[in-house]
């Protein structure tokens, strides 16, 4: 285990969540490659910092004469940066500036959302060399044209116990880390602490369903609430496995394995996602034969059902034809035959069509009308009409739309018998795809556009089933 692995480990067995079945489903295929700027020390936990990546390294800087780790004999940790030209090209990697030790470990680190503020990992005194007893700390400090300056310590390290691996949510209201503290579950945990009023509070832990007897480690929390972590106390494999949770009512639910191309039997760990949630980096010792660790970036390929003709809801929803089929079409221009839909609406005409609002029942009447008076001289029929949700996919959104102007789409309506919906596919045809709900969406392009809305789920026996339906979408300006 490398330098950036500094904290204590210890093994243990736990078996892994059923989720992972839907994690692996989502998946069609990852591309992963490394970075071109690994070299031969280890590079590790990237994070994103302006058009590059923020990462923490032994390679060393050679403007300081800077010690070495006594323990491992390699140069001690430091955080860089290194920019993106292009889409295949990466800049001169730099390390970050400011009044920094070079007899400590720095790293790893993390930024807020505005980038000006840096959380990171160091030892405590920075003022001999780094030994055992000189416990880890979590730091806060200014950042600006990559250097650092007003450092300030994490007011809740203690001198003797190791924390670590700062991951800052979107929000800047939580600040996740991992300590080795005595009142957790392992060797090391990940806890939470809660911005209130410009102050830390008191740090909680994650709980024994998030922290095992093994270590947790590397937390780093992403915009959309997920916080990814790696662990060896629910090993699929002997090294770090990456896993992610989320809130749900409040309460963080069971960890999820990622994908199989994520979790080698390597350590690894140190994930981060752009905002497509389909392309990152992330750190392993996988490709090394000397446990070096390198950064290694992933593009996801999603899998996309296929799914059979679509049904078109303009022909299935509420809709119904009007035919009475013992009466005579009337030759007589002083009586004609009048249907009322029980919804307001009328229309004169022995057989009629009409659509509905929605399911209800709707009492409806058939008359004979005297055109001259406008009166009823006969009822013909009447009887209740129970207009039911049609089982198929409903496509909860606005018939039409602005061009330019955000609108949102969902199937919870999707109400079919004897099937559980599970996974929401839409095509919106010839402009994108989208899983789940569709909120926010913007059509630019003045005319008419198709929505397709897939759904996945399960029938009675607990059996894969598919449904699909479309509509219609006016986009005016």
């Amino acid at each position: 285990m490398s330098t950036r692995h500094q904290l204590c480990l210890l093994a243990a067995l736990c078996s892994f969540t059923a989720y992972a079945q839907e994690w692996e489903r989502e998946i069609d295929h990852v591309e992963i490659s490394p970075v071109p700027f690994n070299g031969k020390s280890s590079s590790y936990c990237p994070v994103y910092y302006e058009d590059g990546l923020l990462f923490t390294s032994t390679r060393g800087n050679k403007q300081v004469f800077q010690r070495k780790d006594p323990v491992t004999d390699q140069a001690l940790s430091l955080i860089f940066t290194v920019t993106r030209t292009d889409s295949s090209r990466w800049g001169k990697v730099e390390p970050v500036g400011g009044d920094l030790s070079r007899y400590i470990h720095y790293g790893p680190a993390c930024l807020n959302k505005q980038q000006d503020n840096i959380y990171f990992t160091r030892n405590n005194d920075d003022s001999k060399v780094v030994e055992l007893s000189n416990n880890l700390g979590i730091y806060i400090a200014d950042f600006q044209g990559g250097v650092i300056g007003n450092t300030r310590p994490f007011k809740h390290n203690h001198a003797k116990f190791d924390f670590g691996q700062p991951s800052i949510t979107h929000d800047g209201q939580r600040l996740y880390f991992v300590a080795n503290r005595p009142d957790g579950f392992g060797g090391t945990d990940i806890y939470v602490s809660h911005l209130v009023e410009g102050e830390w509070s008191v740090p909680t832990n994650l709980g024994e369903h998030i922290n095992t007897r093994g270590d947790e480690l590397f937390p780093t929390s992403h915009s959309d609430g997920r916080l990814y972590f790696s662990s060896d106390g629910r090993r699929r494999n002997k090294g770090l496995d990456i896993f992610y949770t989320e809130e749900v009512n409040g309460q963080l639910k069971e960890p999820v394995p990622l994908h199989s191309s994520f979790n080698s039997k390597a350590d690894d760990f140190g994930i981060v996602f752009d905002s497509s949630g389909l392309h990152g980096y992330f750190s392993s010792n996988r490709a090394m034969e000397n446990d070096t660790d390198q950064i290694f970036e992933f593009q996801i390929h999603q899998y996309w059902p296929d799914f059979d003709k679509c049904t078109d809801l303009a022909l299935e929803q509420y809709c119904y034809q009007f035919h009475e089929k013992s009466l005579k079409k009337s030759e007589s221009m002083l009586f004609v035959y009048e249907w009322d839909f029980g919804d307001g609406t009328k229309a004169r005409s022995l057989s009629a069509d009409h659509c509905f609002s929605g399911p209800g029942t709707y009492q409806i009447r058939l008359s004979v009308i005297d055109t001259i008076s406008g009166t009823e001289t006969k009822n013909v029929a009447s009887y209740d009409l129970q207009v039911e949700k049609p089982q198929a996919v409903i496509i909860t959104a606005p018939d039409t739309v602005m061009a330019g102007q955000p609108f949102d789409m969902h199937g919870h309506e999707t109400e079919i018998n004897g099937f559980e919906p599970k996974r929401y596919y839409w095509n919106i045809v010839g402009v994108q795809r989208i899983r789940d709900d569709a909120l926010g969406i913007t059509l630019e392009e003045e005319g008419e556009v198709t929505v397709e809305l897939g759904v996945v789920g399960l029938n009675k026996k607990r059996k894969e089933r598919k449904f699909c339906s479309k509509k219609t979408i006016i986009v005016a300006r």
